[in-house]
């Protein structure tokens, strides 16, 4: 795919304008959950209907220069570029989950966590590279007001990540592991044999997830696709069985004044109660039109492979539960 239209940045534009970001503190709010638990829609309603700033496809993309970009007025420009580009090439939804995709759509940090600071996940290594990106982005919003994330590759990392910020906030989600083992699922089938502009996009200055993916679809093919379905959907019920209990470690890890936790299943019934109940924890307002929020999720089956190893996951589970 030919990417020289959105003329993204080859060098770091914003290094004469960093001393800017002096002085920023950092007040970054983290959404926790595992991949596929719900994250996305949530950090999007909560960035909306709270407003508060979220990190977004554009800020991934054009990140050494989103401080020059600011200065010059040149944020919506580039914004429409990426948006042209999502509609010349047909690509209108991330196609795992079907949410729409604009320069606008949030996203994870991890992408540039790995880009920059060489690790998808939160830690004392990465940290000033992230904190450079919190300050960013509450120069270009608030400097004074907090910035909502989300990276499920930390669900297993809450501890340090407090530690690191010790007035950061987080908002724990869960939901059914059964689900979330399915979502995962039908994701690996789908980059095994499909490619992903859009993944593609967000990972084509990052090699090692380039190898990542091209070994999925390498092995697909090598395997085909009952035999990568079953190694696929073995290695993700070991996967989510440990980290389900890295995201219940963390979450009694922090202390209560700085943790709310939801449901998934509780956030789609009724997402107006849900949200007003994160905004209160947060001691922030409702700016949205809150009324005009509905969930729709896509009807959801379990695939029956996925059916069948339910028992197994939950004793897989509650075993990893019992060693702690």
């Amino acid at each position: 795919m030919d990417y020289r239209d959105l003329h993204l940045p080859q060098e770091n534009i914003d290094k004469p304008l960093l001393g800017q970001l002096s002085g920023i503190k950092p007040k970054p709010i983290f959404i926790v959950g595992l991949h596929r638990s719900g994250t996305t829609i949530l950090y999007k309603l909560i960035s909306e209907m709270i407003g508060i700033p979220a990190l977004d496809v554009y800020h991934i993309l054009y990140y050494e220069r989103l401080l020059n970009d600011f200065k010059c007025d040149e944020s919506g420009s580039n914004r429409k570029k990426l948006d042209d580009f999502f509609f010349a090439n047909g690509m209108a939804t991330r196609v795992m989950d079907n949410i729409s995709l604009s320069s606008t759509t949030v996203e994870e940090y991890g992408w540039l966590l790995k880009k920059h600071a060489g690790d998808m996940k939160l830690t004392h290594r990465t940290a000033n590279f992230f904190s450079e990106l919190c300050a960013k982005l509450q120069l270009i919003n608030n400097p004074a007001g907090p910035v909502l994330f989300k990276n499920p590759w930390d669900t297993r990392n809450v501890k340090e990540i407090s530690q690191l910020y010790p007035d950061a906030k987080f908002i724990y989600i869960k939901r059914n592991p059964l689900a979330i083992l399915n979502s995962q699922y039908s994701n690996a089938i789908h980059y095994g044999k499909e490619i992903d502009p859009f993944l593609d996009l967000l990972i084509k200055d990052i090699w090692s997830g380039k190898a990542i993916i091209g070994s999925q679809r390498l092995m697909y093919r090598l395997t085909g696709e009952k035999r990568y379905k079953k190694i696929m959907l073995s290695l993700l019920k070991k996967d989510v069985a440990v980290e389900m209990g890295y995201y219940q470690f963390g979450y009694d890890e922090i202390s209560a004044d700085r943790k709310i936790q939801i449901s998934y299943e509780d956030f789609v019934d009724s997402p107006k109660y849900i949200i007003k109940k994160i905004a209160e924890f947060l001691e922030l307002n409702i700016v949205g039109d809150l009324e005009s929020v509905e969930m729709t999720p896509r009807k959801q089956t379990n695939k029956p492979e996925v059916e069948a190893v339910s028992a197994k996951l939950s004793n897989l589970i509650a075993k990893l539960a019992s060693n702690r």
